[in-house]
């Protein structure tokens, strides 16, 4: 596995760990976009999402893919969703 590649599932890993509000904090939907670059090149990007889908349902997303010719090549990208409830806690 090259190390571009190790490097990409590092930074999924990482984003996808990112921790959830505290108790007292109320939940609000957010979009955050990232990009991974070695020598002034993007060569992968990332998509993070939580988003209201109903009474106190929520879905996070992390959209992950290589880009440039990397991306052409191995033609691969990695998404992970989670639905779940908030009832003063998960």
């Amino acid at each position: 596995m090259s190390s571009t590649i190790k490097l990409l599932l590092v930074l999924v890993t990482l984003l996808a760990a990112a921790p959830l509000p505290a108790a007292d904090n109320p939940l609000k939907p957010f979009r955050a976009d990232y990009t991974l670059e070695q020598d002034d090149d993007v060569i992968a990007t990332t998509q993070l999402s939580l988003t209201s889908i109903g009474d106190n349902l929520w879905r996070y997303r992390s959209f992950s893919e290589p880009t440039g010719w990397l991306g052409t090549m191995l033609g691969v990208s990695v998404t992970q969703e989670s639905e779940w409830s908030w009832n003063d806690h998960i």
